[in-house]
């Protein structure tokens, strides 16, 4: 624990903004990298983890592996459902409804006319994921840029938020991933 402790102390300069990493996100839907795109904005809406992001975009609800995490669309939302990841057996399923213009257009870019789609194609996932977000950050360190934002501003909501999210209890939340941003 205390390990933990003197590792995240020495992050917390070096860990980008949530702005960064909204700007970084939405920039990859400027440039059309659109898996990285849905990479990101998972993570930093919704701060999974990288199994999490082990999904199809599928067609059909009906043709979902009712194991495995999919997204489907629906005329006003795509959902984003999680049957496999690390807390499943604690928190059960999780769906998420996305709103996001992007994201639904992402969607249906990817998709095309295709039944399903998997994201991601690598034997590697960690690696792949990393390689792919703000400066090679990695899952762990987008939440603990999250975290630490939330933590600044006495946002407790926010870390509910992302218990809730992520299937972590606020208390692991706090004793494992949050950092204290250093006053100038």
């Amino acid at each position: 624990y205390k390990n933990k402790q003197k590792s995240n102390e020495t992050l917390q300069d070096d860990l980008p903004s949530v702005k960064q990493l909204e700007d970084f996100t939405n920039q990859l839907y400027i440039d059309e990298k659109y898996t990285d795109f849905i990479i990101n904005y998972i993570l930093l809406n919704y701060n999974t983890r990288n199994m999490d992001l082990d999904l199809k975009l599928i067609a059909d609800k009906k043709d979902a592996d009712k194991n495995g995490n999919y997204i489907y669309s629906t005329n006003k939302y795509l959902v984003y459902v999680r049957n496999s990841y690390k807390t499943s057996s604690e928190y059960g399923t999780k769906k998420i409804k996305i709103y996001n213009a992007n994201m639904r257009r992402v969607f249906a870019v990817l998709l095309g006319d295709e039944k399903e789609h998997k994201l991601i194609e690598t034997s590697n996932l960690n690696k792949y994921i990393q390689e792919r977000t703000y400066e090679g950050l990695g899952e762990t360190r987008v939440l603990k840029s999250i975290l630490m934002e939330f933590k600044a501003n006495n946002d407790i909501k926010g870390f509910e938020r992302v218990s809730k999210n992520r299937g972590t209890s606020v208390d692991v939340l706090l004793s494992s991933y949050s950092i204290t941003k250093k006053e100038p």
